[in-house]
């Protein structure tokens, strides 16, 4: 009950194009909270690592946790294959500390969490169908992270662009990129795929596989 979408924004280039996308899902949201500042860490986490912000699921609960009154959660779109037992901020070790620390330092009982850690992307979007909701309002909402405009085609060539082809594809979604999108997430995961201490579950592997071949 009374789920509100938040878009915190954290200086990341593709935040315009995520906020006109909000505006056609016609999600119910939260005042837009503008964190822009943050591009400096944003940067440095993309040089070290690209693509990724540091910590960013930590500077994110923290602002969510104002518009916790007394009680609730918040839900972060940690999905399944992301979720470990313990190192990053999508750990369990991280969503029990969370809770635990925001908890008690703001004397409100927060829950930090994910609905979907159980889902890959491709049974994620399967479990969006099922509910019968709409396919054409899915392929409003964004995933790329290098388009500038909200009806730019997607580059096709970024970890964002990968993820979502994957998912898209096995519920037999199909959409335009800009470049070649199964040859990069070929490119991507060919050796997690050759891998046989792969940490990706059975079922993600699946999904890629179906995918790129």
């Amino acid at each position: 009950n009374n789920v509100k979408g938040l878009y915190i924004d954290y200086g990341y280039p593709y935040a315009k194009v995520e906020r006109e996308a909000i505006k056609h899902l016609g999600i119910d949201m939260l005042p837009y909270e503008d964190h822009s500042y943050l591009t400096d860490i944003q940067k440095e986490g993309e040089n070290l690592w690209g693509e990724i912000f540091p910590g960013r699921n930590w500077i994110l609960s923290i602002i969510a946790s104002k518009y916790i009154k007394s009680r609730g959660e918040i839900w972060m779109a940690a999905i399944g294959g992301e979720v470990k037992e313990l190192w990053g901020d999508k750990s369990e070790y991280y969503f029990t500390n969370a809770s635990r620390i925001l908890s008690n330092q703001l004397n409100k009982s927060i829950r930090v969490t994910t609905p979907f850690k159980n889902f890959t992307k491709g049974q994620l979007v399967e479990w969006y169908i099922q509910q019968g909701l709409s396919v054409d309002l899915l392929k409003k909402t964004v995933s790329c992270h290098y388009i500038t405009e909200y009806n730019q085609v997607p580059c096709g060539e970024c970890m964002g662009c990968a993820h979502r082809f994957v998912g898209m594809s096995y519920n037999n979604i199909i959409e335009t990129h800009e470049k070649d999108v199964k040859a990069f997430t070929k490119k991507l995961y060919t050796k997690e795929i050759n891998n046989s201490l792969s940490e990706f579950s059975p079922q993600r592997l699946k999904e890629i596989k179906s995918a790129i071949e």
